[in-house]
């Protein structure tokens, strides 16, 4: 119980919005593999998960023509004095250069703080396996890190316990660079960048844009709006609700000045969608 209470006071602790620069210097403690490097090209994609226990939380990755032979691509251990399991979530960004990961002590999720804002991110170099520290001070919600098309990336925070309000962050993977951020006074959620400095978030059944300095709603649907992710045609992919069937995911497409096209339905505990190369 000593490690367990321990623990949740360090949640607690980096629960507290930090400043990148203090991020930076006491809290970027990482290892990358010094194994052989994954090579890739643009007719191969890259296959990663990641898997937390004592000693940090690990990248794991495969290229999809040898999926079988997984390497690990960096072990990320923040120093805190933390001697429990590490949990996280991990995305790749659209060019298939970077893979982004969001982790937090496991027992930052005893408490609405840690959830809302208790981990810490990182941008991991595929090539060269050089781990960059991004921010601390994240969500630990399954949706981000969320990957766009290109080396964007989109970050949240919720500000309060309450999820309110919330902040996106959109950071260029490659340089750890903020390109943008965006505070709105509502619950945003599955946050993708559609650009740059623009991204597409679910607020409920309402599909939000969020650009600098401004936020204004694209679309509304029928059903709760979830699995937000960036498409090759500038707007998003996403899932939502079934209206009539609660039990069923529909899928949908949204494109700038256009409506919504649904373009499938599947079940809601099977159905998911992933990022592809640039969007695909």
């Amino acid at each position: 119980m000593r490690i367990a209470r321990r623990a949740v006071v360090i949640a607690a602790m980096f629960a507290t919005l930090v400043t990148q620069e203090s991020f930076a210097a006491a809290y970027a403690t990482t290892r990358s593999s010094s194994t052989t490097s994954i090579h890739l090209n643009a007719n191969n994609d890259l296959l990663v998960y990641g898997i937390g226990d004592a000693s940090g939380y690990h990248i794991m990755a495969a290229d999809t023509h040898r999926a079988t032979q997984w390497q690990t691509l960096a072990t990320l251990s923040p120093t805190i004095g933390y001697e429990g399991d590490w949990i996280g979530n991990v995305c790749i960004t659209g060019d298939g250069r970077y893979v982004v990961a969001t982790i937090a002590p496991r027992a930052a999720t005893n408490s609405a703080a840690g959830i809302a804002h208790g981990g810490f991110a990182y941008s991991i170099n595929v090539a060269t396996r050089h781990v960059r520290p991004l921010v601390a001070g994240v969500t630990l919600a399954s949706f981000s890190p969320g990957c766009g098309r290109d080396s964007t990336v989109a970050l949240t925070r919720f500000l309060g316990d309450e999820d309110v309000p919330t902040q996106v962050l959109l950071f260029d993977a490659g340089n750890g660079h903020v390109q943008t951020t965006r505070t709105v006074s509502s619950e945003m959620t599955s946050a993708a960048p559609t650009s740059t400095t623009d991204a597409i978030a679910a607020d409920g059944r309402t599909l939000v844009q969020l650009s600098a300095g401004t936020e204004h709603a694209v679309a509304t649907l029928p059903g709760q709006i979830f699995d937000v992710h960036a498409n090759r045609a500038g707007g998003v992919d996403f899932l939502s609700l079934d209206a009539t069937a609660l039990s069923t995911a529909d899928v949908w497409r949204w494109e700038p000045n256009a409506a919504p096209a649904l373009l499938g339905r599947g079940s809601l505990t099977t159905t998911a969608l992933m990022n592809g190369r640039a969007g695909v």
